[in-house]
């Protein structure tokens, strides 16, 4: 018994360690396990005789457990609440599923939830955008985007439509060029056109700047003609003259506020809205509607054109035998409709106006049309980058031939900056801002324009460089300040904290060129390596007397390709040039100057230092009709002279506070008496 009962636990045992042993075997589908019955418990098999009662009861067990075809993809498995069996419970009907990035709609497609901390409201996630966003259910009006979405890209967010939103933001610049870190709005709701639906009672006049109210937008604004007492014409003058937001039907009343008086406000009816006028497609061609009548022979510059739903054209205008024979642009002008007329009001002595006509738009860089046919206006809200119209920094060297052309991006960015408002320089508007060029290496092939009241500016002194091209050719200038044909003064034109490099192959034409500019900080931390070209050129002054500086900037040419002769820095035309801050010359035109001052003004240099191949540090022409004031504070450097005093220079027109040659062995030359009138240091006050 002892030996029988030991043998038993002993059994035991082993066979709880055996079971413990077993490998855990993946779950088995219903087919498999009904073929591994058959196969391990084989019916009336001889030798494996299994009872047909627990055959049966294998059978009932397997087939109670689970459903007797597969649950389908994304169903349910519950166990019927009669029955007790397991079974495919198909889809709840209070879930939907997310197919294809598709949200099945219907009302059953919504949540509890606030949007705004404290209401509670219906919500539901709704494809408003690229990614889908939480909506909010307004009555009467349908499921509201509640946020204006943010895309990858300029590329990406012009393939859609974008008809819901007032605006959007693209993300960075993921890749070069792609206009990235933007803001827009949308422009696809403007009026385009309307009918006078009450004259009102108005005093006779033509009334420019009249806002018309009401209607479910805002911003249109008219010119108003009052003939009689009452209106007779009513014309969209001014750039965002169409407005946006608005809709057929909407009925809007003029402010009498600009009119002179009104003791009953005209009215329009708005009959067409859609895309309004982009501000970045700038005028390209025209035709001419009206050569006008009776007005004075000759060439007229900075003739600015009125009308349109544009702003900030300039252009030249040739009258021939009374009429108008050609009209040439110089400042592109921005956000005018293909269509519309502008009248050439200010040349003389005309009894009929000559009439230009918006014949064709340049395609926009930076804003766009999107997917659904949408208007989409690039809407900075702070510095205007070039990047954001295509600009590319993919210089790699000063020959590099696979680079970018950025020069239509830099100008289109330059243009934009320049069209301001719809009063121009009245009181009451504005014009110009700041274009940023950030850090990187930019190739820009036939220069660019910068306008009046606008800065180009980089990141940093060396860390956003801009390239000319090679090919530009030899009388190229690269950078000019103010438009140069207007024959107009440009105010505040400035260029700092960037390196501006020049094109090889001979040259005679300058980095920076201006004959109207008129800025005390004209360029500010600025390194022009001009490599063929001298650095600044300054001349006649359109516009009268100002001021010209240049702060705390090099000028580096290279004299084995700028072989004109000229100065580094050219400046004369009657003006008040300021060159300070440790300004840093080093090279110039074989026989050249570092900086040589012409005809009039009162110029001022406190701080300049000129090294290299320099002949003259600084040099004075006082041979014309108003020779220049010259005060220097603070010269040095090794030139052959550092100050020269050219031939029919007055005396004691030129003022020396502190100068040291630093091996240059003249201080003061008199080139009149062709002597050295001057060595060594120069300490306190002396004149020349």
């Amino acid at each position: 018994m002892f030996n029988a009962h030991l043998r038993l636990a002993i059994g035991f045992c082993v066979a709880g360690s055996l079971l413990l042993a077993l490998p855990v075997q993946a779950q088995k589908t219903k087919a498999q396990l009904n073929t591994e019955v058959g196969t391990t418990f084989p019916d009336q098999t001889s030798g494996q005789i299994t009872p047909s009662g627990v055959r049966t009861f294998q059978n009932d067990v397997i087939n109670s457990i689970m459903p007797t075809a597969p649950v389908g993809n994304n169903n349910f498995a519950s166990f019927d609440g009669t029955t007790g069996l397991l079974k495919d419970s198909g889809i709840s009907a209070s879930s939907q599923f997310v197919a294809n990035a598709n949200i099945i709609p219907g009302a059953a497609n919504t949540f509890k939830g606030s949007l705004n901390g404290s209401a509670t409201s219906d919500i539901a996630l709704t494809a408003c955008t690229l990614t889908y966003q939480i909506t909010k259910w307004v009555a009467g009006t349908g499921w509201q985007c509640g946020l204006n979405p943010v895309l990858p890209s300029r590329a990406v967010a012009a393939t859609l439509n974008l008809a819901a939103f007032q605006g959007i933001t693209t993300q960075g610049y993921y890749t070069a060029g792609d206009g990235g870190g933007a803001t827009y709005y949308l422009r696809n709701s403007s009026v385009l056109a309307y009918n006078i639906t009450r004259v009102g009672a108005c005093a006779n006049g033509t009334w420019p700047g009249v806002k018309f109210n009401g209607g479910s937008g805002t911003g249109v604004i008219a010119t108003v003609v009052c003939s009689g007492g009452v209106a007779t014409s009513i014309t969209l003058a001014g750039i965002g003259s169409q407005g946006n937001g608005y809709a057929v039907g909407n009925v809007l009343t003029a402010s009498c506020v600009n009119i002179g008086s009104c003791a009953t406000a005209p009215q329009i009816t708005v009959i067409s809205v859609g895309n309004g006028t982009l501000v970045d497609a700038f005028t390209a061609t025209f035709s001419t509607a009206n050569v006008g009548a009776g007005c004075t022979n000759g060439t007229y510059y900075g003739v600015q054109p009125t009308g349109g739903v544009g702003d900030r054209l300039l252009g030249i205008a040739v009258i021939t035998g009374g009429t108008l024979s050609s009209f040439t642009q110089t400042t592109p002008g921005g956000g005018y409709k293909i269509g519309d007329q502008l009248t050439l009001g200010s040349i003389p002595g005309c009894t009929t106006a000559p009439v230009i006509q918006v014949a064709t738009n340049t395609a926009t860089l930076a804003s766009f049309t999107d997917g659904g046919g949408n208007a989409v206006q690039y809407n900075p809200s702070d510095v205007i980058n070039v990047k954001q119209f295509g600009a590319i920094a993919d210089l790699v060297t000063g020959t590099d031939p696979d680079a970018t052309d950025n020069g239509p991006a830099l100008r289109a960015a330059l243009q934009y900056a320049n069209i301001g408002s719809r009063s121009a320089d009245t009181p009451g508007g504005w014009s110009g801002g700041t274009v940023l060029v950030p850090q990187g290496s930019y190739l820009v092939c036939n220069g660019a324009v910068v306008y009046n009241q606008t800065t180009l500016t980089g990141v940093g002194f060396g860390s956003s460089s801009i390239k000319q091209c090679n090919s530009d050719t030899a009388g190229q200038n690269f950078i000019t300040l103010g438009d140069p044909q207007s024959r107009l003064g440009n105010f505040e034109n400035k260029i700092r904290d960037m390196t501006l490099f020049g094109g090889f192959g001979s040259g005679s034409a300058y980095m920076v060129y201006s004959n109207n500019s008129q800025s005390g900080d004209s360029l500010v931390h600025v390194a022009i390596l001009g490599v063929s070209r001298g650095c600044v050129k300054y001349e006649i002054g359109y516009g009268g007397q100002s001021e010209f500086g240049i702060h705390s900037s090099w000028c580096v040419p290279n004299p084995t390709y700028f072989t004109s002769g000229g100065p580094s820095l050219d400046l004369s035309g009657n003006f008040g040039f300021v060159i300070d801050g440790q300004t840093h010359i080093s090279g110039a035109s074989a026989g050249g100057a570092g900086v040589r001052f012409g005809d009039g003004g009162t110029n001022f240099v406190n701080g300049l230092h000129c090294e290299g191949s320099v002949t003259n540090c600084i040099s004075i022409n006082g041979a014309g009709a108003s020779p220049p004031m010259t005060t220097i504070i603070g010269a040095l450097g090794p030139a052959t002279n550092l100050i020269n005093i050219e031939t029919g220079t007055p005396a004691n027109f030129t003022t020396v506070i502190n100068a040291r040659p630093s091996g240059a062995p003249c201080t003061v030359y008199n080139q009149g008496t062709a002597t050295c009138v001057k060595t060594g240091n120069q300490l306190g006050l002396a004149t020349y």
